[in-house]
């Protein structure tokens, strides 16, 4: 006496549909993300260079009103030697002109920050 036995699912549930439907939503979500993190990439991007050419041109109008304050001091000086200023003009032009250097100072502080940035949001460091 031989015997066969075969065991065969004619019905499963739709198991094999679900487990390719999970599969497909599965891979569309990370679809989804890989495109979600790309313009998060970009937008990083490019919000540390519009950062770093504000900073760069803050700079630019530091330096000129440092230049400014410059001038006037030295004129102040030149008014004070020669006894036609006060020394109260000469004292606010002189604290004027390190008020103007501080805030140079700061901005290229700030111009270096942003330029980190930008290497950050490269990749580069």
């Amino acid at each position: 006496m031989v015997g066969l036995s075969l065991n065969v699912s004619i019905f499963d549930g739709f198991d094999k549909k679900s487990r390719l439907t999970r599969a497909r939503i599965a891979r569309d979500q990370h679809l989804i993300d890989i495109d979600n993190l790309e313009k998060a990439i970009n937008l990083e991007v490019q919000n540390a260079r519009i950062n770093f050419n504000n900073a760069l041109k803050s700079l630019q109008a530091t330096r000129n009103n440092e230049m400014l304050a410059r001038e006037i001091y030295d004129t102040s000086v030149i008014k004070y030697r020669e006894g036609v200023g006060s020394s109260l003009e000469l004292t606010q032009s002189e604290r004027d002109l390190y008020t103007q250097q501080g805030a140079y100072i700061s901005a290229l502080y700030e111009l270096l920050v942003a330029k980190i940035d930008v290497e950050k949001a490269l990749g580069n460091l």
